[in-house]
């Protein structure tokens, strides 16, 4: 869980930050490219989400976080309707589970569903709402 007392500098004021846990696996600024940037060896929050389609993305970065530096400073009512978008759909049979696992360096999972079995490429960590 990301610590607020341990925000990143560049982090601009609001909602959303990253903490000095982050170590550039590059998860938020794929997954949320609106609301994160990246300065030196790390991640910041360069834009706070205004509205819901900007805020979604964001909070599935923030589920995503491999090491989990992305916080925020009150509990989002959001957080269920992000947990719902995981996985999402990036192609007409690919999916982007999200939940990166720290275990695989981060790597981004993907499913892809196939009429002769669906292939799993990499695994996300275990989350609940992935397995329905």
């Amino acid at each position: 869980m990301a610590d607020r007392n341990k925000k990143q500098a560049e982090n601009i004021e609001g909602e959303f930050f990253i903490d000095t846990s982050c170590i550039n696996y590059d998860t938020c600024r794929r997954m949320a490219p609106d609301t994160f940037d990246r300065v030196k060896n790390h991640s910041y929050v360069y834009h706070q989400p205004e509205e819901l389609p900007e805020e979604l993305p964001a909070l599935c970065a923030l589920l995503s976080c491999p090491v989990s530096a992305i916080g925020t400073e009150t509990p989002n009512k959001n957080i269920k309707n992000a947990q719902e978008t995981l996985p999402i759909q990036i192609a007409e049979d690919i999916y982007h589970c999200g939940y990166h696992s720290k275990k695989s360096f981060g790597a981004a999972s993907y499913l892809i569903i196939h009429p002769q079995g669906n292939i799993l490429i990499d695994s996300p960590r275990f989350n609940e709402s992935l397995h329905p």
